[in-house]
């Protein structure tokens, strides 16, 4: 068992790194000289945190995030130069100096500095529930990150499977970007004061076999698109796309999508908008992307259910159902009734996120980026996913009102036939007892 303080070669904790380094001890100190509009705000951040600080080094914490950085070049090059800085994870396994370590790494590297006309990108994937407060204390003090953006991600975290109930006034934020299942914003005031762009993913729980079947087909569409397409990859592709049905894998195999995406469009980036703003506008096309395939997702699961209650229906028409039979017809029309809805407002939810991310670009007046290639194709290709999920939604609402009508004609006919038995039976036994009562 590791020592109450984990100390470095130096005899610093990493809760003193962070104050020597930061001028803060953790991210909620830092809350406390910020003068927010909103105190609420601070609340619900330290609310919504868990675990200990860096002095209870013995504490384990549920958690299996992520973190991926690399650094990429704002200037024009034959091919898009993304080099890779750094992968590390803690998981409820880890304590003490096993949890540390990566955690350490973690902070000196995003302290680093990089060469002049690179941006960094920082890749955090955590799971659905409450935010790490060790991930939060070294993200948010190294990179000095507002308060609104842990609360767009816990916003999202505690948006358990499917469920999209989501107010639209949270795409729109001047300092974060919501596009799908990510959060991103664009930070300059970090305390190396290199340029970083953070994103933090929210794909699932590993407990949740619901999420991870969902973003398990996600990366299947994601593979058969990149059979398509032969753009440079970033790093060995091998070390990245192994797989698997662990949080790991899907951490894993997402980010090295991401990043062969991101190559592809800096490779198209016109010479007139090549800077750090500009570039975090580019940052967002392949999250554009990964939502747009999960939309797909839903549409192909809607797709399915619906063409099993049509299967149902004939089977129902023909008169050869049975009472377990109309059993599991009701249970499919729930199904697509439930998918139905989902696919809706996946379907509002992502056209209104594109919608907003063009009204940030046009706010900060950066409307000629608008005009790039690579934003033109994205959205051109989400637009098309988006025109045949509404589709395939109106289909299945027309449809299913035909369907009810016709179950709801089915069920007055077995009510008739029912009370028609009921009569009969009635009428048959009746006749007995009126020939005893005349011979007595």
């Amino acid at each position: 068992m590791a020592n109450a303080t984990i100390s470095d070669r130096n005899g610093l904790s990493l809760g003193q790194e962070l104050q020597a380094q930061t001028g803060f001890s953790s991210y909620i100190a830092y809350l406390a000289t910020l003068d927010l509009p909103d105190h609420r705000l601070k609340d619900q951040v330290i609310s919504q945190m868990v675990g200990g600080d860096f002095r209870n080094a013995n504490e384990t914490i549920n958690h299996k995030d992520r973190c991926f950085i690399t650094d990429v070049s704002t200037k024009r090059e034959p091919t898009a130069k993304c080099t890779m800085q750094l992968e590390v994870s803690t998981s409820e396994a880890d304590s003490g100096t096993a949890r540390y370590a990566p955690l350490r790494s973690l902070s000196a590297t995003l302290r680093s500095h990089i060469e002049a006309g690179r941006v960094r990108i920082v890749h955090w994937f955590t799971e659905r529930g409450k935010l790490d407060v060790q991930w939060v204390d070294i993200i948010g003090l190294e990179l000095r990150v507002p308060p609104s953006f842990f609360m767009a991600v816990l916003e999202m975290k505690n948006n358990v499977g499917r469920t999209i109930g989501h107010s639209e006034t949270r795409f729109s934020h001047p300092e974060h970007q919501i596009i799908g299942d990510s959060v991103a914003t664009f930070l300059q005031d970090s305390v190396s004061l290199v340029p970083t762009i953070l994103i933090a993913h929210l794909h699932g729980n590993s407990e949740i076999n619901d999420a991870t079947e969902r973003y398990l087909r996600v990366l299947e569409l994601l593979d058969l698109e990149a059979q398509r397409r032969s753009p440079a990859t970033p790093f060995r592709a091998g070390e990245f796309t192994a797989r698997g049905t662990t949080f790991e894998h899907v951490c894993r195999r997402l980010f090295y999508h991401y990043q062969k995406s991101l190559c592809e469009f800096l490779q198209q980036q016109s010479e007139a908008t090549i800077s750090d703003q500009c570039l975090f506008y580019t940052s967002l096309l392949p999250l554009i992307k990964i939502a747009s395939m999960d939309l797909q997702v839903n549409y192909q699961e809607t797709l399915y259910w619906l063409s099993r209650l049509r299967s149902d229906n004939v089977e129902a028409d023909s008169g050869r159902f049975n009472a377990r039979g109309m059993q599991n017809r009701n249970q499919t029309y729930n199904i697509v009734d439930s998918d139905r809805y989902n696919l809706r407002r996946a379907c509002e939810e992502f056209d209104n996120g594109q919608q907003c991310f063009k009204s940030y670009i046009e706010t900060n007046g950066d409307v000629e980026w608008l005009s790039e290639k690579s934003y033109k194709t994205v959205i051109a290709e989400s637009d098309r996913t988006i025109v045949l999920a509404r589709r395939l939604e109106v289909e299945v609402r027309d449809y299913m009102q035909l369907v009810v009508g016709a179950m709801s004609i089915a069920e007055s006919r077995k009510s008739i036939e029912l009370s028609t038995s009921q009569i009969n039976e009635g009428e048959k036994g009746s006749l007995p007892t009126m020939k005893v009562q005349l011979d007595c």
